[in-house]
């Protein structure tokens, strides 16, 4: 593997590094905003415009970006804005990519499905939907209290902070970190301590870098460090002038990303997760324009001498009802990117208690003995989780019911509940465009679609767009736009005066 690296590793020696990162900024506002690129790209585009977008996906520019940062220098050799080089680069990418697996492809073809959709899915994510939906969640009260008692900021400061440099970086490839933002009630300590968590100067960058490169199967799935500190100091010299070569990474570490932070907070667990299950049951009635379905939370009640909680929530209508458990954790990094099959097993096998968690839910639903009225036949299990665990491909969903089946065994509940009452598991992405459809199909017309055998081993976004066409051209993506307008006006107020 390391043989055939070497030319990659050679074509990026003769970059020169400041120009590189600074033409990779460019290339992701391209994508994303569509900035447009010097008129010579025109000839690598089929549409004839001067545009990246559909020619290069931004995952393989997220590689080079890694491989600028190891190996780039002072040369002026190849130059990123010369449509040859550009492509010779991405071309030796797609090549290293083949050869990774190549020495065990039919071993690993199954689990390579796994990897290359972890890989790729979060250069899909709606972005405005994200940065909306994390400030509600870190909003929460109990969470709020925990994020400024750990960091000195709040939510709110997080926010004005990270959208104000990343509206910097749309236009502007440079930025002064000693920016005034005392008009705004931020001080200049607060602005460093946001800072601090953002920012890495290029050399320790590098060093960061170099720690979790691997020449193996793992190659083109090694974590970006960009995703962590987002903002580099390119020359110690001037260490208050910083580049975002990616931008997407600075959105994504203000709002998904402030959890690492959040984590380093003692007591931070049951804040963090009563604040997701709020949300859950909050976007829920949002989204319940149509008053189609209701949405309750059930009371806690005992079992003998034990007290239980039923399901997080329970969307119910008049011919079904849905289980909701609303789960935080977050898939870890071995599971999601390494070729490591116990390490996504052993996430697998968590994943599986939470489903048989809520089938306990359900159980005592049908024995009468939880709070809730009973709602007939069509009841259906689901896992919203907080960030999608992506398992995708036969071999996950295989082990997935494997474990399912032997947790629902070792607690005494019927295996055939995976039939009578499939589960199935979603993130609150998914979550929130599966409950626009059900508002307008139903819950057990819905559910009694995905159960069909062909279907159970979908992710839930693919589904509904190959089976709920007419549905989801009506879904909305601007239920949460309140939660940044009061933000945003709140600030141009602020600018004006």
């Amino acid at each position: 593997m390391y043989e055939a690296y070497k030319a990659l590793r050679n074509f990026a020696r003769r970059l020169n590094r400041v120009d590189a990162l600074l033409q990779m900024w460019s290339f992701f506002q391209n994508i994303n905003h569509g900035k447009q690129l010097p008129n010579n790209f025109c000839r690598i585009n089929k549409k004839g415009i001067p545009s990246i977008k559909d020619v290069i996906h931004p995952w393989e520019l997220d590689i080079l970006t890694r491989e600028v940062i190891l190996h780039s220098a002072g040369s002026k050799e190849r130059d990123l804005y010369n449509t040859d080089h550009l492509g010779a680069a991405i071309n030796l990418i797609r090549k290293l990519t083949d050869i990774q697996n190549r020495e065990n492809l039919e071993a690993t073809v199954l689990y390579e499905m796994q990897r290359i959709y972890q890989q790729q899915a979060q250069w899909h994510v709606n972005t405005k939907l994200m940065l909306a939906r994390y400030l509600k969640i870190y909003k929460t009260e109990c969470l709020a209290e925990v994020l400024t008692k750990g960091t000195t900021l709040t939510v709110k400061q997080f926010y004005t902070l990270g959208i104000s440099i990343s509206g910097h970086f749309l236009t502007n490839y440079l930025y002064n970190t000693k920016q005034d933002y005392t008009p705004f009630g931020i001080s200049d300590e607060q602005r460093d301590a946001f800072l601090e968590k953002m920012v890495f100067g290029f050399d320790d960058l590098r060093k960061r870098t170099a720690n979790v490169q691997e020449y193996n199967e793992n190659w083109s799935y090694t974590i970006n460090p960009l995703i962590s500190t987002p903002l580099v100091v390119m020359d110690p010299q001037t260490p208050n002038i910083v580049i975002c070569p990616i931008p997407f990474y600075l959105m994504s570490r203000f709002s998904e990303g402030l959890f690492f932070d959040i984590a380093k907070i003692k007591g931070y667990e049951n804040p963090y997760g009563a604040a997701f299950e709020k949300y859950v049951g909050d976007v829920s009635e949002i989204l319940n324009d149509a008053l189609n379905y209701s949405v309750i939370k059930p009371e806690a009640y005992r079992v003998g001498k034990s007290l239980r909680h039923g399901a997080d929530w329970i969307i119910k209508d008049k011919n079904g009802a849905i289980l909701v458990e609303c789960k935080a954790k977050r898939l870890n990094l071995k599971a999601r990117y390494e070729l490591d099959f116990k390490a996504l097993y052993s996430e697998i096998e968590v994943m599986a208690r939470y489903v048989v968690q809520n089938y306990k839910n359900l159980d005592d639903l049908i024995k009468g003995v939880s709070s809730s009225e009973p709602y007939g036949e069509a009841i259906y299990p689901v896992i919203v989780t907080l960030v999608n665990w992506n398992l995708f491909g036969p071999k996950a969903f295989e082990q997935l019911e494997k474990s399912v089946l032997s947790h629902l065994d070792v607690a005494g509940l019927p295996q055939d509940y995976v039939k009578r009452h499939p589960y199935t598991i979603m993130s609150v992405e998914e979550y929130e465009i599966a409950l626009q459809v059900i508002n307008q199909t139903g819950v057990k017309e819905f559910f009694s679609v995905r159960d069909a055998e062909d279907h159970r081993g979908w992710m839930v976004l693919p589904f509904i767009r190959t089976k709920f066409k007419k549905q989801i051209e009506n879904c909305r993506t601007d239920y949460l736009h309140e939660e940044m307008k009061e933000l945003q006006d709140e600030l141009a107020i602020l600018v004006k005066a």
